[in-house]
């Protein structure tokens, strides 16, 4: 069989394993996360410095929420542990290269070649001039 198949078969068996509490926390938790990744889908791909400070906000209620769920790991039931750790730490894996490149975006910002401005215009303002 394919790896991934029987993940998907090892977790529908966990999920069908749980109480119905269990089940419509990790539904919820699912959906929150889904929502999640749409918005940063639909907005993260800001030049600005307002678009890349809404982002920074969006990343860190993403940090909140991973982090939130890392300390609720523990105390889950031993089916659901496994995957939800492995979810988090994917999740965390994902929010840290999202961060990196709203890194590189505020570098660029910063350094003017960023946000519309040609490479041009950010040699010209490190040309040093001579007076006469």
């Amino acid at each position: 069989m394919k790896p991934v198949f029987v993940l998907y078969c090892f977790i529908c068996r966990c999920y069908r394993a749980l109480p119905v509490g269990n089940r419509v926390a990790l539904l919820a938790c699912s959906l929150y996360l889904l929502v999640l990744l749409a918005v940063v889908a639909l907005c993260g791909c800001a030049r600005t410095e307002g678009g890349l400070a809404r982002e920074q906000r969006m990343y860190q209620a993403g940090t909140n929420f991973v982090g939130g769920l890392q300390a609720v790991t523990p105390y889950l039931p031993a089916p659901v542990q496994l995957p939800v750790e492995a979810l988090a730490g994917a999740i965390a894996a994902a929010l840290a290269a999202w961060n990196l490149h709203q890194q590189k975006q505020i570098k660029a910002l910063r350094n003017g070649n960023g946000s519309g401005n040609g490479h041009e215009t950010a040699l010209k303002a490190k040309l040093p001039t001579r007076e006469p």
